[in-house]
């Protein structure tokens, strides 16, 4: 009778660790597993409030400073040109050029670079004007410092004078090159407004 009950509690035990399992792999496991799932999304959830919060409260501090970032914004929107009038911009080349005793020629060029229209960010202008060196000279640092965010891609100069080669030796060696009539042409990005 020993080995029956021997047997049995085998049995018993068996079925014990077979139901332990089953309990194990089936019930519990997944729990865990469904109760890590809840704590990261959970985790998940607070991290986004968080960020949300936070952008608020930036946000709401924006609102209540803007009153005193209109007047930087725009002055930045008046650092590009309105594309479809750009008349203002060409009064200012004009006007700088005419400050210096140039008569200048203002001509808009389209930009070449493929894009469409949509998605060019300048407008290619070229001004031509005649004078001394030093009044060109001072015309890029006058364009340069103006009001419009521009940026000089060529500048092409060459003598408008019609003297010999010697004379325009004498005229360097007498120091009559500052004075000297030069034609130059200057080729520019204007940035435009989106």
């Amino acid at each position: 009778m020993k080995i029956r009950e021997i047997k049995k509690n085998y049995i018993a035990i068996f079925v014990l660790i077979l139901v332990s399992l089953v309990l194990l792999v089936f019930v519990v496991w997944p729990l865990c597993n469904d109760i890590k799932q809840g704590s990261q999304e959970m985790i998940s959830a607070k991290n986004s409030i968080a960020t949300l919060s936070a952008q608020r409260k930036e946000t709401q501090d924006f609102a209540k400073k803007y009153q005193s970032y209109i007047a930087n914004l725009q002055q930045i929107d008046n650092l590009f040109i309105d594309p479809n009038n750009p008349v203002s911009f060409i009064e200012f080349l004009e006007n700088t050029a005419v400050d210096l005793q140039f008569v200048p020629k203002v001509l808009l060029q389209s930009s070449g670079s493929g894009q469409s229209a949509s998605n060019q960010n300048h407008v290619i202008f070229q001004i031509s004007v005649k004078g001394s060196f030093s009044n060109i000279n001072e015309l890029l640092k006058n364009l340069e410092s103006g009001p419009y965010f521009i940026e000089i891609q060529n500048i092409t100069v060459q003598n408008s004078d019609n003297l010999a080669n010697k004379d325009i030796f004498k005229q360097y060696a007498s120091g009559g090159y500052l004075s000297r009539q030069i034609q130059a042409t200057l080729s520019m990005k204007a940035f435009i407004k989106k």
